[in-house]
């Protein structure tokens, strides 16, 4: 047996720590060339290491009969090896239309819950996931956060380790080039199936891999790797940067908030880094700017209001982020309803028959009419509600979605809440809920009339 690969892959586990003694390892199995050498070179490893695989494969309700041939392959591997098999069945095409999600995303969703289901069959504390990332895919995420944009931080690629609500997800292969996995598979003697929509270059990483790689083959045959050692090496400038970062913050802080006499001396790249620390990675980059230019000018006075309704006070030398109090309730508001034809008459609602080109923003304070209830209330807001925002795949607490979404701490209160079924199915200013976002499918709307 050809060892290169192998010894590739137990470099990799070694250098980021990946497996640990008694670890379950969940391996993600398509049936692919990538997943097939994943499992086969952790195969080979199992005993050094003293896991325990099993594999995880997902009918994404695709391809049809191709679909079929791929799971039917992955188990009979999976028998071959003498690992547990798992396989889901989910119909994505719909779910993604039912809950208003991309295909993409819902895709990714359902895997990661098929995964944390499995997690917490096993053993979550002695559970770890490993994904078929490899070098390639690592050139392909870096090429499409570079056309977008990005910073250091979308150039570090796909990072070999990483947690997925407190389970750790691991890419051993993630140092493998697709040439050298095929090559490791065809001495091996191993099949693999191939998914026939990869070659689709209506998506994005399909027009990279198919038109873009190749060029970049064609300037230098390493350039694959090579873009691989520089995503390495940016990833650890930029954990050295958040370090810095994360000391400048620690020397910044006083009773108060912090010192912009000591902000100041910092580098650009260190303070702006400090600055999404204090105030929070999802601000906008106009106002970390704003707040960046008035911790640099000595003495200054001002005040920038950021994401979340939040308040940057700069004044005598100190930053500060004075408390943000919510509205108090003195009476709750709940008002009970039923799915009947005096819908039609309420003064809140108006219930709409809809065809497919009616889907557009103006609908924004919809929901889908067929997914609610018999019955359902609007109300206002309550201790421990949750919310499951439309591709975001989990559920938020209102008060940070409220920040993230900058609504003032004052209107929050007020905001008309729709809630069935013992759900939150829509908020005022936020939008309808994943499962309750009307789609091409849906036939009537329950619109909401919101000054």
């Amino acid at each position: 047996m050809n060892s290169n690969l192998v010894s590739l892959v137990h470099e990799t586990v070694e250098r980021y720590s990946m497996l640990g003694a008694g670890q379950t390892v969940i391996v993600g199995l398509s049936g692919g060339a990538d997943s097939v050498s994943l499992l086969r070179t952790l195969h080979a490893l199992k005993t050094e290491y003293d896991i325990t695989l099993v594999a995880a494969h997902i009918n994404h309700g695709l391809r049809g009969e191709e679909a079929k041939r791929d799971e039917d392959f992955s188990k009979g591997l999976c028998e071959e090896l003498g690992v547990p098999f798992h396989v889901l069945h989910a119909d994505v095409p719909s779910l993604s239309k039912e809950n208003g999600e991309s295909f993409e995303s819902c895709g990714r969703r359902v895997r990661y819950e098929f995964f944390q289901r499995l997690a917490n069959e096993y053993g979550k504390d002695k559970t770890v996931i490993a994904t078929a990332h490899n070098a390639n895919d690592n050139v392909e995420t870096i090429i499409f956060n570079l056309s977008r944009g990005t910073g250091l931080r979308g150039l570090c690629g796909i990072p070999p380790v990483r947690m997925e609500n407190d389970i750790k997800v691991i890419r051993p292969i993630i140092s493998c080039t697709r040439e050298e996995i095929e090559d490791y598979l065809k001495e091996l003697g191993q099949d693999f199936v191939t998914d026939s929509t990869n070659s689709d270059t209506d998506y994005s990483r399909n027009r990279i891999r198919h038109n873009i790689i190749p060029e970049l083959l064609s300037l230098n045959a390493s350039a694959v790797s090579n873009i691989g050692r520089c995503s390495d090496i940016i990833r650890q400038d930029e954990a050295f940067l958040s370090d810095c970062a994360k000391d400048l913050m620690s020397r910044a802080r006083v009773d108060e908030g912090f010192s912009t006499e000591v902000l100041r001396e910092a580098h650009p790249a260190i303070l702006t880094r400090a600055l999404l620390l204090i105030l929070g990675e999802n601000q906008e980059k106009k106002n970390i700017k704003m707040v960046f230019d008035l911790c640099l000018e000595p003495n200054a006075k001002g005040k920038v209001q950021v994401q979340g309704g939040q308040y940057v006070v700069v004044k005598k030398n100190i930053l500060t982020l004075p408390k943000v109090e919510e509205s108090v309730v003195t009476e709750n508001f709940e008002y009970a309803f039923t799915k009947d034809e005096s819908l039609r008459e309420n003064s809140l609602f108006e219930v709409l028959d809809i065809t497919v080109n009616d889907i557009e923003p103006s609908l924004q304070n919809a929901v889908d009419f067929d997914k609610i209830g018999d019955k359902f209330i609007i109300r206002n807001r309550r201790e421990g509600d949750k919310f499951r925002a439309p591709n975001r795949g989990v559920n938020k607490n209102l008060k940070s979605l409220f920040q993230e979404a900058g609504i003032d701490a004052s209107n929050r209160a007020s905001l008309k809440i729709l809630e069935t079924d013992g759900e939150i199915a829509f908020i005022e200013k936020i939008g309808p809920a994943q499962g309750f976002v009307p789609s091409k499918n849906t036939k009537k709307v329950l619109v909401l009339k919101l000054s």
